[in-house]
C-alpha cells in the first residue's frame, strides 16, 4: 500500500508507484513515499556537506491577502532562511518533520548556490541541478527507479476519481502556518508572493 501524505485523499491511490523520471538536464520529478521523502533530502544534504543552505518553504497567501489581488489566480507566500549550515537545516526540518511531509498545501525544502531538493504538493519530490544527472543514485540508492511513463498524484485527481489536497493538523492542532511564525523567530523571512499555478 502506497504511503500518501496525510493532507491529501486520492480514491485510487494505490495505483501509486514510487519512481522518477528526468523532466530536462536540470530536473529530476518523483513519486516517493512519505516514509522515504526525508531520507532522500537528508541524503541530498550529506553529500553536498560544505556548502551554506537555505530552505524554503511556500504556503497558499491566507484570504485576507489574496483580496489584495484581483486577477483571476490563487496566490502563494514563498519563505526563505539563509545561511544555514547541513546540521541546521537537518535540525529544522527534524522538528517540523511531520507537518512539513503531511501538509497538503504547501511546498518546502533546501537549497545551495547551484541547486535544490524538495517535496511540492502531495507526493512529489523535485531536484534541480546544473547536470541533475549526478543524483539519479540518490533515487536508485533507496530503490526508487527510473520511469519515463510514471503516474504522478496529480493524474489521479481527475473528473473520473476524487481527489484532494489540503491543510494537515498534527495531534496538537498545529498546521503549516505554526510552522512559519514559528521560524520567523530564528530568521525564516516572506521573500515574494507568487501566483500558484
Amino acid at each position: 500500500m502506497f504511503d500518501l501524505i496525510k493532507g491529501a485523499k486520492i480514491e485510487n491511490y494505490n495505483e501509486l508507484k514510487e519512481a522518477y523520471r528526468l523532466q530536462r538536464k536540470n530536473h529530476i520529478e518523483a513519486v516517493v513515499e512519505t516514509h522515504h521523502i526525508m531520507t532522500l533530502i537528508e541524503q541530498f544534504i550529506r553529500r553536498l556537506e560544505n556548502e551554506t543552505f537555505f530552505i524554503f518553504i511556500e504556503v497558499p497567501t491566507l484570504l485576507d491577502d489574496e483580496e489584495k489581488y484581483d486577477d483571476g489566480y490563487s496566490h502563494k507566500d514563498v519563505y526563505f532562511m539563509k545561511r544555514l549550515s547541513a546540521d541546521e537545516v537537518s535540525g529544522i526540518f527534524y522538528l517540523f518533520e511531520d507537518i512539513l511531509l503531511n501538509d497538503g498545501l504547501s511546498s518546502f525544502g533546501v537549497a545551495f548556490d547551484y541547486g535544490q531538493i524538495g517535496k511540492s504538493k502531495c507526493n512529489m519530490v523535485d531536484v534541480y541541478n546544473r547536470d541533475v544527472a549526478n543524483f539519479r543514485d540518490l533515487f536508485e540508492d533507496n530503490d526508487i527507479h527510473e520511469d519515463d511513463q510514471m503516474i504522478t498524484p496529480y493524474q489521479l485527481m481527475n473528473e473520473n476519481h476524487q481527489g484532494s489536497c489540503f491543510l494537515y493538523e498534527d495531534n496538537d492542532g498545529k498546521c503549516i502556518y505554526d510552522v512559519v511564525e514559528s521560524l520567523k523567530g530564528f530568521g525564516l523571512y516572506k521573500f515574494t508572493t507568487q501566483k500558484d499555478v
